[in-house]
């Protein structure tokens, strides 16, 4: 095996980590598939398309057959449209759907007094807001409704987005009257917009 040369799709990539041939690895997968009751099959001429993650003209590899396609994802633990992406992609990929299971599990923490606590925050903000201007506190209110915003385009619960999207107007509110106060014009009417479209969703 090549050291310097770079895997062309996940699956190469894993295969290699087993330190394994082309010729290894389908051997192993036949057996597993004999073992575990899989109908899926795997040649070493099959494997070899698999891997370019290319044809011989050029054009994409495509799916492999159902069956073959699970044996794979049993293997690897790994979806067939991932193995079969280069590294980066699935890399990538990977990262995203991490994100998004991240911010979908901190949105089902937010509970009736996790908005009081939100809310507690906002009056806080005002209260600074009188006593100090609105240059002293305009960037804790967009850090708030961005904060505030995420949480509300991730949660699944009707009620609980009610309350967050009335909360975030109120924020998004105080946000514009601080930049009219500060003469910031075009920051309060992307605020506006930004309001209208959390809102929305």
């Amino acid at each position: 095996m090549d050291a310097a040369k770079r895997p062309r799709t996940l699956l190469e990539q894993r295969i290699w980590g087993r330190n394994q041939s082309l010729a290894e690895f389908a051997e192993f997968a036949e057996e597993f598939a004999r073992s575990s009751g899989e109908p899926g099959t795997l040649s070493e001429r099959n494997l070899k398309r698999l891997v370019a993650g290319r044809r011989t003209d050029g054009a994409p590899v495509g799916r492999p057959r159902p069956a073959t396609a699970r044996l794979l994802e049993r293997i690897f633990g790994t979806g067939i449209d991932e193995l079969l992406a280069s590294p980066e992609r699935a890399a990538g990929a990977q990262s995203d759907q991490r994100e998004l299971q991240t911010a979908l599990a901190i949105a089902r923490r937010v509970t009736p007094e996790v908005v009081m606590l939100l809310r507690g925050q906002l009056a806080a903000v005002r209260k600074l807001d009188r006593q100090l201007g609105a240059a002293a506190t305009y960037d804790e209110v967009a850090v708030k409704i961005d904060q505030v915003m995420r949480l509300h385009s991730h949660s699944l619960l009707a009620g609980t987005r009610d309350k967050l999207a009335a909360l975030l107007a109120e924020l998004s509110a105080l946000a514009g009257w601080q930049a009219l106060d500060q003469g910031l014009r075009p920051r309060r009417w992307c605020t506006g917009s930004s309001l209208v479209s959390g809102v929305a969703s």
